[in-house]
């Protein structure tokens, strides 16, 4: 119907730029890419500097890989309107897609100065933040809690809960997410609901799936079948999502998707459940003739491409041995391109988690490197469970040892890739229904801390931080004192007399859409911005 009107303006008055932009997001919800691209490009030939119309060409060709098509587009819409908050949010994306990190944060902190409430620059430049290390794990902490407050005063709380306080009642679970299809999440969803034992955990899913697929529907009748409920949410306010929440009574809410796409994290803001929980998706010399394979979405844009072997041949890697792969849509596909790997390098500071399970699934040994938070060690965790913590690097000149070491004895990574499949699938990464016992008993444990009036809490945690901190900066000093030239004559002595000889060693996203009504058009016509890039 809204085509119909729009339409209607048109012919009413040819040269309405707003209407023919409003077309073009209606056609963009719709999928009909091209019929879009061709509403906004008639937008611009009467407003060659409509910033929303440039935004939102920007944002199509993103979805259609046309990287630095939509760059140019969401540049020019900045220049057009250099206040235009969404815009330098959008560019940000391209800049982390493109691998420029550093400058991706720069764009969502501008998007921040413009507009310091704005959900979509603060959650990634919080994912982004992530993906480099500056040598200050405080630094994340303290982006992590300063972005948590300003967030919440954006939702009404909700400060008590009639939830009955008998410790070993049934509990009921709550699992909030957009990602029950076939995402990375799914994977690790899959066993708790399953393996649930429903009599004493009832399972309530809120599904914000956008567009179902076969899982969601095998997911959806497997919770059903289990005596749980399934509710979709994909279009309802977050506060009335909440609400629901509320209204069924959830003793324990878990949120699987972070400060990632499509996330709910607005109901968990209101606090519905007097527990919640966020778990899965967000956490903090060459071997001869061998070839680097790198798999990443944006690799289907050429200039992309240049620049990533650009940076490689800087640092001494012949293009010639790299292959770059972009998205492989099927999933079989996808599986089958572990077939050109025989080890896999996991990434740090952000470490994989999927990508790892695949790779020990598909007989692909893989090296990481252990951090100092979540999120740089969940490869550490993987390796661990199947019996590979051999080939957990401490520093980054381990890492490369252990590659080189495996990667050299051709005989021995040859019996080991032979024997992944099943070392993963006896080991308790593949264990479902032990997992799930295990994580019904950190529920519980949850549920009985919350009965006695041990409640967690935001200034509970910050006394947390201050006391890791006093430790710390204790030893920084203890480190000053032994710095001293005194301090390490007599080390010296004493370690030269109980010490014995040793030996010296040498030593390596998704795209979402909000139409939001723009101020500043001064048509009848009320314009729509295609919204943002995740």
């Amino acid at each position: 119907m809204a085509i119909v009107f729009y339409e209607l303006a048109l012919h009413f008055n040819p040269r309405c730029a707003e209407a023919c932009n409003n077309l073009g997001v209606i056609y963009k919800d719709r999928d009909n890419l091209d019929k879009a691209v061709e509403c906004y490009q008639m937008a611009l030939s009467i407003r060659p500097n409509f910033s929303q119309s440039l935004n939102n060409l920007g944002v199509v060709y993103t979805v259609q890989g046309k990287m630095d098509a939509a760059a140019s587009m969401i540049e020019k819409a900045i220049i057009a309107n250099s206040s235009y908050a969404e815009a330098y949010n959008n560019l940000g994306v391209l800049y982390r897609d493109a691998g420029s990190i550093t400058l991706a944060i720069q764009a969502y902190e501008r998007c921040l100065q413009i507009d310091p409430d704005s959900r979509n620059a603060g959650q990634n430049r919080l994912l982004a933040m992530n993906y480099i290390d500056e040598g200050s794990d405080d630094k994340l902490y303290d982006a992590h809690r300063e972005w948590g407050k300003r967030f919440m005063k954006l939702y009404p709380q909700y400060t008590s809960w009639d939830n009955s306080k008998v410790a070993d009642r049934p509990l009921i679970i709550g699992y909030l997410s957009p990602d029950y299809f076939t995402h990375s999440v799914s994977y690790f969803i899959e066993a708790p609901l399953t393996h649930h034992e429903y009599t004493n955990y009832k399972v309530i899913v809120y599904s914000g799936v956008v567009k179902a697929d076969a899982k969601t529907l095998r997911f959806k009748d497997k919770v059903l079948k289990k005596g749980g409920l399934w509710r979709d949410i994909y279009g309802i306010d977050e506060k009335k999502v909440a609400s629901f929440v509320r209204e069924d009574k959830v003793d324990i809410l878990v949120e699987l998707t972070g400060h990632t796409a499509n996330n709910k994290l607005g109901t968990m803001a209101c606090r519905p459940a007097p527990i919640q929980v966020t778990w899965i998706g967000y956490p903090n010399t060459t071997v001869p003739n061998s070839r680097l394979v790198v798999k990443c979405k944006p690799f289907s844009c050429d200039s992309i491409r240049q620049k990533f072997l650009s940076t490689l041949e800087e640092l001494g890697l012949e293009s010639l041995r790299v292959d770059l792969l972009p998205l492989i849509h099927l999933n079989y596909d996808h599986m089958q391109a572990y077939s050109l790997m025989d080890i896999s390098l996991d990434t740090f500071p952000y470490a994989g988690t999927t990508t790892t399970c695949e790779s020990l699934y598909m007989g692909v040994p893989c090296v990481t490197m252990a951090g100092s938070v979540h999120a740089h060690n969940v490869g550490v965790s993987l390796l661990s469970k199947v019996g590979l913590g051999r080939l957990v690097a401490k520093t980054e000149d381990e890492y490369v040892r252990l590659a080189l070491e495996l990667a050299s004895d051709v005989t021995a990574l040859q019996e080991l890739r032979m024997s992944l499949r099943e070392l993963m699938m006896k080991s308790p990464v593949c264990d479902g229904e032990r997992f799930t016992r295990g994580l019904e008993a950190a529920y519980r444990n949850m549920w009985l801390r919350y009965c006695d009036g041990d409640i967690p809490s935001l200034k509970r945690l910050e006394l947390l931080h201050e006391h890791s901190l006093a430790n710390k900066q204790g030893s920084e000093k203890t480190a000053d004192k032994l710095a001293d030239p005194k301090a390490q004559k007599v080390n010296a002595a004493v370690e030269l007399n109980k010490q014995p000889p040793t030996v010296e060693v040498d030593k390596q996203p998704q795209i979402t859409v909000n139409g939001v009504m723009s101020p500043e058009s001064s048509a009848s016509v009320k314009c729509k911005s295609d919204g943002h890039i995740n």
